[in-house]
């Protein structure tokens, strides 16, 4: 979720009970010989369901978890000429997620949007 104040990114926890979750992660960095190693990428695939066991609220159990998007995607180029100096470009992708524990089919609009950053 982005903070308006900031429109940074805001991170946050929920007591949802007991859930269950499943996923895979992938990363990897590239450093080739041919940028006399001072040019490295790295690359992250995240994909996560998860889900509480038991209803609450107007949630059903087996629904998915609030501000829990199933992908999450980033990467970027590293460019350190010298010991100390480093400059980075980074990108993020944030699949679209539910808002909060009223999912979407309850509340229209509910599901809050993809972004980059």
């Amino acid at each position: 979720m982005i903070d308006p104040a900031t429109l940074q990114p805001e991170a946050f926890f929920v007591d949802a009970g007991a859930t269950k979750a499943c996923g895979f992660e992938l990363s990897g960095a590239w450093q080739p010989a041919i940028f006399d190693n001072q040019l490295y990428a790295d690359e992250n695939l995240t994909c996560t369901h998860a889900e509480p066991d038991d209803g609450f609220g107007v949630n059903p159990a087996a629904s998915l978890l609030a501000a829990s998007p199933e992908w999450l995607v980033t990467g970027g180029v590293t460019w350190a000429p010298t010991e100390g100096l480093a400059a980075n470009m980074s990108a993020r992708y944030t699949a679209e997620r539910y808002a909060d524990f009223a999912e979407g089919a309850l509340r229209p609009g509910n599901v809050m949007e993809s972004y980059f950053l």
